[in-house]
């Protein structure tokens, strides 16, 4: 059963991620929480800022099987559309090969 905006079906928790690309952002926490390292460039990136890269975050989401694609290009597109959704919702930040979460950000 899909959650609804109440949490319905999730558990009945409303924090519960309910689609790819808040698991997405559930998989970019748990690694930045086991890989991640503050980050050296306040020029580009804030001061404080906990980092990983996009390749540790990517294997994550391949790993919890968010992605079951099984030629690499579908891989990297899938990852792609799920990196743009959280971009757009500014979810996260990219800048070279760091990711981090707009929320971590101090």
């Amino acid at each position: 059963m899909p959650a609804t905006k109440d949490g319905a079906g999730a558990g009945n928790d409303p924090r519960r991620a309910t689609g790819k690309p808040d698991l997405a952002l559930e998989k970019l926490s748990d690694t930045l929480a086991r890989f991640g390292v503050a980050s050296n460039d306040p020029d580009n990136i804030p001061a404080g800022t906990t980092v990983t890269t996009t390749d540790q975050w990517r294997d994550a989401v391949i790993d919890a099987g968010l992605i079951d694609a099984e030629k690499a290009g579908a891989r990297r597109m899938r990852f792609l559309r799920l990196k743009e959704a959280l971009l757009n919702r500014r979810e996260i930040c990219i800048y070279k090969e760091w990711v981090w979460r707009v929320r971590d950000a101090p």
